[in-house]
């Protein structure tokens, strides 16, 4: 997508965050409160 992107001229920001998703039993819980906090700390730091 970034590739994509950036090949129209848009600017993207280097750095991603990804967490796990629910799937089900697999990754069932998630996003938690970990993973916001997480997140939290992501957008704070490319502000």
């Amino acid at each position: 997508m970034a590739k994509a992107l950036k090949a129209r001229g848009i600017q993207v920001c280097d750095k991603s965050f990804t967490c796990k998703g629910s799937m089900g039993p697999v990754y069932g819980g998630h996003p938690d409160t970990k993973d916001l906090d997480n997140l939290r700390t992501f957008v704070q730091s490319i502000l």
